[in-house]
């Protein structure tokens, strides 16, 4: 890469903080590319100055939950834009996951104080049922409103070139989403390293199901592979309910197992992630749809043995019996005997498996060469236009 312009001033926007998933992303993005020797600041609820920002902070507006949390966002924006020009940002990071109002009212405040964007776009399509706003959002945000667009991989690039125009396609680039092998970039913030989760005094080698519930997570797949499964490991199922499709409960009492199956239905802590990630034998992705998985790369950073539905963002990262485990998506039977394959596995066998997940997401998901190709096409972007 050349040398990076000086005027170069890079801000990201995390609002929601360590109460989303997009946390770890944007903290380890914000690190990286000021190792790079590039001026960053990071917006967001955590308050270390002088570069991480609380902008977002949330206070009491009227009382009634989603008006306060829509004013927080409009506040936080705001608050966010102001101080970014006071300290000369000229490029504001913004993540994308459904494409909604407020995406577009930061694109709007962006143009509005004279800072280019760069759209990361982790989910080019929203999980629920789109919708004719979303899709009007998006085109304009990607079509007029951002400099330049980030997805992380292949996949992802020929779903998101259909929404835009022929003259702005050569903007879009391929980042990959940064592993989390370099915990001492996160040291900084997170002091207490696991949190044991009530629901789990005592278990161990569990099944994990981790992230928020959406329809097209296939958690209901996974929950009716389970009658199925020849072992007695406890299966935990961590994250808040998002999908109003299916009743997940249910389906635990129907398949008579209230007694292996623990549904932990809420906002889960860092340091209760932790806790979670070390306790599990497996981690179990069994996605309908996916455009790229942070859950994935966490779990392969944490050297844990994977079984994820053969999606295209899935087999571009796992190898099957390499470095972890594919099924055929959407096939309960394939789930089933693939579980019960994992769990008889020899555990020489299991821990080559771990250790192969590892050290390819460290060797190809390294943040500093990611946060190098965010500086690079800035650079080349401000070089060949301005």
């Amino acid at each position: 890469m050349s040398s990076i312009r000086k005027d170069i001033n890079i801000g990201i926007i995390d609002q929601a903080g360590s109460q989303s998933g997009s946390w770890l992303y944007s903290y380890n993005l914000f690190y990286s590319i000021r190792k790079c020797g590039v001026k960053c600041f990071l917006f967001s609820i955590i308050n270390n100055p002088p570069y991480c920002m609380p902008t977002f902070l949330p206070i009491k507006f009227i009382g009634i939950k989603l008006f306060d949390k829509l004013f927080n966002f409009v506040k936080g924006y705001i608050k966010s834009y102001k101080i970014a020009k006071k300290h000369k940002i000229n490029w504001m990071i913004l993540q994308i996951y459904s494409f909604s109002f407020i995406d577009l009212f930061a694109f709007l405040l962006s143009f509005l104080f004279n800072i280019y964007t760069i759209a990361i776009v982790h989910d080019v399509e929203p999980f629920e049922s789109e919708k004719g706003k979303s899709k009007l959002i998006r085109f304009i945000i990607l079509n007029y409103f951002a400099k330049l667009i980030i997805v992380h991989n292949d996949y992802s690039y020929s779903c998101i070139i259909k929404y835009i125009k022929k003259r702005k396609r050569k903007y879009i680039k391929i980042i990959k989403h940064g592993a989390f092998t370099e915990e001492e970039y996160l040291k900084e913030i997170y002091h207490d390293k696991e949190k044991i989760v009530p629901e789990c005094v005592g278990l161990k080698d569990i099944i994990l199901f981790f992230g928020q519930i959406k329809y097209e997570k296939g958690l209901d797949l996974f929950l009716n592979a389970l009658r199925y499964i020849k072992y007695d490991n406890f299966i935990v199922i961590a994250g808040r309910i998002r999908d109003k499709k299916i009743n997940y409960k249910d389906i635990v009492i129907k398949e008579k197992l209230e007694k292996k199956v623990i549904i932990i239905d809420r906002y889960i802590s860092e340091a209760e992630k932790n806790y979670l990630f070390n306790i599990a034998k497996v981690i179990v992705l069994p996605y309908r749809r996916v455009f790229q998985s942070g859950v994935l790369l966490l779990a392969m950073s944490k050297r844990k043995v994977i079984i994820a539905s053969d999606l295209e963002p899935f087999k571009e990262i796992i190898k099957d019996k390499y470095n972890g485990f594919l099924f055929k998506a959407g096939s309960i039977y394939d789930l089933q005997d693939k579980i019960n394959f994992v769990l008889s596995c020899d555990e020489n066998f299991l821990e080559q498996i771990r250790n192969n997940a590892y050290i390819f997401v460290k060797n190809n998901y390294s943040w500093e060469e990611i946060a190098n190709q965010y500086c690079g096409i800035i650079n080349e972007f401000q070089n060949k236009n301005l």
